[in-house]
């Protein structure tokens, strides 16, 4: 329909071959701009904001292009609310239905003080809420910690829902908030401990919680200035002999002897979802090491072990 409102009639072999084509060229110039990964065959695009002249370019291009379904960015300290609002209308726009949306630190205290706020776990919403979308995985920035906040069941609409947690500035009373819902929540995939100390209380509930979790895959408690020791290397090893779920688990960097390193290897001889166990930095001696390598001998799922930095 022309601006006087009388239709225009087009050839589709000509609309293919000149419109379609000159649309779709654009469309790869700015990618190229812009620096995104752009498979055409495929529909995807991968990107990398490290400027927030560059999101608006790439927003733009995204809006008008048609056969992109699969989109993964990742914002590098740029992002504001005023950049996830632009992502919404996009996502809305656009043919995408898959989206994997990585979300870094803040710029400054104030920047991180103004991210935290509920108003961005409501845009999360939004975008969750899109009906055409099918699999969306979000890494949250490290400073959003209220996991409560957060969906804890995928829409109907939705084949894949799953979130990513980095927590760095989080006190003990969030932490055992986060640890307890861990036991009801089916949407939180991946948990970064790193440098963290922990009391032995909130451990105890990280470890209730691992008992009955049924969507976590990946735990990471390396912590160096707090490890856990021995003592608790044998409770967690207790914990995951009633786990389904976890496939990657990160110790390094936690003082775990051969008492440890027993207690796991009863563990891989009848685990059967664990595929990777770091135990690199630690205090494994002889004695532990032969403990695992017998269990090896059973287990049929773990595809990879780091044992490096040890005393063996």
């Amino acid at each position: 329909m022309t601006e006087t409102e009388r239709v225009k009639w087009v050839c589709v072999e000509h609309y293919r071959s000149t419109y379609g084509a000159e649309e779709q060229s654009v469309f790869e110039n700015v990618m190229k701009m812009t620096g995104a990964k752009y498979d055409s065959q495929l529909g995807k695009v991968a990107i990398a904001f490290y400027s927030r002249k560059r999101a608006r370019e790439f927003f733009g291009a995204l809006t008008n292009a048609k056969h992109v379904y699969e989109l993964d960015i990742k914002f590098h300290r740029v992002w504001s609310k005023a950049d996830l609002e632009a992502l919404v209308n996009v996502l809305r726009m656009s043919s995408v239905m898959i989206l994997r949306l990585e979300l870094g630190w803040a710029q400054g205290i104030v920047a991180r003080k103004l991210r935290s706020t509920y108003e961005v776990y409501e845009i999360l919403g939004h975008i969750i809420e899109i009906r055409k979308m099918k699999t969306i995985r979000i890494v949250l920035p490290p400073d959003l910690i209220k996991l409560s906040k957060l969906p804890n069941r995928k829409p109907p609409h939705l084949h894949e829902l799953s979130f990513e947690m980095r927590p760095r500035e989080i006190g003990n009373d969030d932490l055992r908030i986060l640890f307890n819902s861990l036991k009801t929540n089916t949407t939180l995939t991946r948990l970064e401990l790193v440098d963290k100390s922990i009391r032995n209380e909130e451990f105890l509930v990280l470890l209730e919680a691992l008992k009955t979790n049924t969507t976590l895959t990946d735990l990471w408690l390396r912590w160096g200035s707090n490890s856990i020791g021995d003592e608790r290397t044998l409770a967690l090893s207790a914990a995951l002999k009633s786990n389904t779920t976890l496939t990657h688990l990160e110790l390094s960097l936690n003082a775990v002897g051969d008492e440890g390193a027993l207690a796991f290897s009863v563990v891989l001889k009848s685990n059967t979802t664990l595929i990777n166990l770091n135990l690199n930095c630690n205090s494994i001696g002889d004695k532990g090491a032969l403990a695992l390598s017998e269990a090896l001998r059973v287990n049929t799922t773990l595809t990879a072990l780091d044992l490096r930095s040890n005393s063996f």
